[in-house]
């Protein structure tokens, strides 16, 4: 029988050997980071509903498939511009996880609520924002028939703020990149109302790009969105 020594010895031996013939695992190296997916964030404007949207998303995810759609849904009867711009703050810092690329399509109302979302704004690499000489020129027009809580009481806050406020804050300007889309026909609540269109100085506006479209199919237009996400996405993420 072995002694202790002998055995011990022997083990020493043979485990001198062991990382020679049987080197350690390399962990192969690091895979580079994926880049994040980019979120375009649909900001709708007073005359969304369920349908538009969707439509609307559909035709952005066809755009842009690489994309997460998603709609800051602060729509509500009793919530004005501001309230709505407080909303999409909290929104955006609850859903958007940080780094991720973000880009917007706001329509009229969801450009004017930017103004009242630093934090956002500050997020979106580029925004578009679609205008209206026509379609802005209605809540301005039923601000003529009656007093402010009028409006609201009837139309709904956001609607009454569009109708007694410039379209943003004196001062305000986006900081980022941003295409301004403005609409060239009348929808048909502007035929109705026979409003008269608004000028560049009534809009605010100084650096635009036409598009000939109505409010009506504004959600739906495929020419609108292609024209939206071709702006926004890559070769500039």
């Amino acid at each position: 029988m072995l002694d202790s020594t002998r055995r011990t010895g022997t083990i020493g031996v043979v485990s001198e050997f062991l990382p020679s013939r049987f080197p350690a695992a390399v962990a192969p190296p690091p895979r580079p980071a994926s880049p994040a997916r980019p979120v375009v964030v649909i900001l709708p404007g007073v005359t969304a509903d369920r349908r538009k949207l969707a439509r609307c998303q559909a035709l952005l995810r066809a755009s842009w498939p690489e994309a997460d759609i998603r709609v800051a849904d602060y729509l509500s009867r009793w919530r004005g511009v501001a309230a709505s711009g407080r909303w999409l703050e909290r929104w955006g810092q609850e859903v958007l996880a940080p780094g991720v690329p973000v880009f917007v399509v706001a329509y009229i109302l969801g450009g004017a609520v930017l103004a009242f979302a630093p934090t956002f704004v500050s997020r979106a690499q580029r925004v578009v924002i679609l205008r209206s000489r026509y379609q802005e020129a209605v809540p301005r027009e039923l601000r003529r028939w009656c007093t402010a809580p009028g409006v609201a009481l009837l139309f709904g806050k956001h609607v009454a703020d569009l109708g007694v406020r410039g379209y943003w804050p004196p001062g305000f300007r986006l900081p980022g990149p941003h295409l301004i889309l403005v609409e060239t026909k009348r929808s048909r609540l502007a035929t109705r109302l026979a409003v008269s269109p608004l000028s560049d100085e009534e809009l605010g506006l100084s650096d635009y790009k036409e598009i000939d479209i109505d409010h009506d199919a504004a959600y739906e237009s495929a020419q609108l969105i292609e024209t939206a996400a071709v702006w926004l996405r890559p070769p500039h993420v």
